[in-house]
């Protein structure tokens, strides 16, 4: 969010002038298993899967800002 927020910022929109817009969100990302410590207990209580996930982003992004256009998550695989 706060990475989203500076590049809101950069293009020198106010956040505040996107809400409510079709403004769309489109990540690219992958899953960071490979940093996660399969050890911790915390992983293990909300399970490895929620904790490797990258599909919210996008909507999450979405949701904070209150905009109304596409929310795609890519996985990158890289």
């Amino acid at each position: 969010l706060q990475a989203c927020w500076h590049c809101i910022e950069d293009a020198g929109y106010p956040a505040a002038a996107l809400r409510g817009s079709r403004c769309a969100v489109f990540v690219g990302c992958t899953p960071a298993s490979d940093h996660i410590d399969r050890t911790d207990p915390r992983v293990a209580a909300q399970g490895l899967a929620a904790a490797v996930t990258s599909a919210p982003l996008a909507g999450r992004v979405s949701h904070f800002f209150d905009l109304q256009g596409p929310s795609v998550a890519l996985d990158t695989a890289c």
